[in-house]
């Protein structure tokens, strides 16, 4: 019997709330919801980190950023000697494509690469605009829909080189709802984001690395266009879907962090606030035991992605791999808790450690901040109970 292709379909910075099927409002996400009814969604997945790197290199390698040594995106121990999740893919005999953004360190050097990214972005998508301050510059095709049709042509030429009968792995790593926020038109009607829920806890500079007391409009805007990205990049997730059949594979789809968006007067990430730190978690399609459109309580962790996928794939593991393999209820409930973990631009290494009753910030010998977590208490972490 024929594995299972393998579509690891990931977004960027993406929080929980912004989607219909975790309860948001302010989204129309109509790809994504039905994906999750047709699969199972984790209610409570967390970020090996709320940060790019950290996280990312915890899908690559299997384990935590305290043992593959990427504690923020510029802090680095890595590389790896160990076989990684690309490497193991290949080795299980799956045809292997990445498609999108990495953000994997050390990056090759220029000499080390065919620099086509950067001029083709500069010149034929941007105008030559800066675009943090002037989005509205962009070209019609951005970034995702140009990743979609280059995972169409992945598939078909999978299939014409190698035949039908072998499997592909597929990370298709779309950037959006990563600021900046690039919107050229708004939708009719798109009424800004609910204010920030609530005001600043006690902030220090080695807990937080951007902090805002008040949002100039220019930052209201930004809040605009992120919810607008959000619907874009639901879209795209839409056509990509379109692509493969969910019966002959297995899809994951998660984001490697969340947003802030002002909430706690925080901008973007690097906090152990849900906004920042929790992430949407889908599978479906083929081998996924669990009950298709369930909501799974149970936690989910960062390294439980590689693990699955491996699993998925018969895909050797590492020594040292964390984790557990989301398909199966037994293996699920084994999750009692979440950890992440983050070392700030102060050289303050954070913990953040969550379960079903609390969620507690710690650095190295102090305390930060605890919350309750028992459903209805203080959903929005704004009492700190130290």
């Amino acid at each position: 019997m024929k594995r299972p292709n393998v579509l690891f379909l990931t977004v960027d910075q993406l929080r929980t709330d912004a989607l219909g099927c975790y309860g948001g409002t302010w989204s129309k996400t109509p790809n994504i919801d039905a994906l999750a009814a047709q699969g199972v969604r984790f209610e409570q997945a967390y970020a090996a980190a709320p940060e790019c790197v950290p996280s990312r290199t915890t899908w690559l390698t299997g384990r935590y950023p305290l043992q593959h040594g990427s504690y923020n995106n510029h802090y680095l121990r890595f590389p790896d000697t160990r076989p990684l999740l690309y490497r193991a893919a290949s080795d299980a005999g799956y045809t292997v494509a990445m498609l999108g953004k990495t953000h994997y360190r050390p990056e090759l050097t220029e000499s080390d690469r065919i620099n086509v990214f950067w001029p083709y972005w500069n010149t034929n998508v941007t105008k030559g605009a800066d675009v943090w301050r002037a989005p509205s510059r962009m070209a019609n095709e951005t970034l995702e829909a140009l990743l979609v049709r280059a995972f169409d042509a992945t598939v078909a030429f999978s299939a014409r080189a190698y035949g039908p009968d072998k499997p592909w792995f597929v990370h298709l790593s779309f950037v959006n709802p990563h600021p900046p926020n690039l919107c050229e038109h708004l939708p009719i009607g798109w009424q800004p984001l609910p204010e920030q829920r609530c005001p600043a806890l006690r902030l220090t500079p080695a807990e937080w690395n951007e902090q805002t007391d008040n949002f100039a409009p220019f930052h209201m805007y930004e809040r605009t266009c992120y919810g607008a990205t959000v619907e874009y990049v639901d879209a795209m997730v839409g056509e990509a879907l379109k692509i493969v059949n969910l019966e002959t594979t297995f899809l994951l789809f998660t984001s490697d962090h969340g947003d802030m968006l002002g909430d706690h007067g925080v901008k973007q990430k690097s906090v152990f606030f849900d906004a920042a730190w929790r992430v949407p978690l889908v599978l479906a399609g083929a081998g996924v035991e669990l009950r298709s459109g369930a909501s799974e309580t149970h936690f989910a962790c960062g390294a439980d992605v590689p693990m699955t996928l491996r699993r998925v794939m018969s895909a050797p593991l590492s020594p040292g791999h964390r984790g557990v393999d989301l398909r199966k209820k037994t293996d699920v409930a084994r999750n009692k808790e979440c950890r992440g973990f983050l070392m700030t631009f102060k050289g303050e290494m954070l913990m953040g450690l969550v379960n079903a009753t609390h969620k507690i910030v710690i650095n190295r010998s102090t305390v930060i901040n605890v919350f309750n977590r028992t459903p209805g208490v203080d959903p929005y972490e704004m009492n700190s109970l130290v």
